[in-house]
């Protein structure tokens, strides 16, 4: 996985880092050519949707600890 940034949890009032994930099922990423810009973007728009709470429920955001 590699490393893109944070988003903050309000309901935990703590930052989770975010990863893109190299490879999985069917597929394989090789991020080494994603340019610095692409990553930000993608970061962006995740951040805007985890951080407004429109990926998750609140109650969801209270029990978050790790996904792997």
């Amino acid at each position: 996985m590699s490393f893109i940034g944070y988003v903050f949890n309000k309901a935990r009032n703590k930052n989770i880092l975010v990863y893109l994930a190299i490879a999985g099922p069917g597929f394989w990423r090789p991020v080494g050519v994603l340019s610095i810009a692409a990553k930000k973007f993608a970061l962006a728009k995740l951040k805007g949707a985890f951080e407004a709470g429109n990926l998750f429920t609140e109650e969801d955001m209270k029990t978050m600890e790790r996904l792997d």
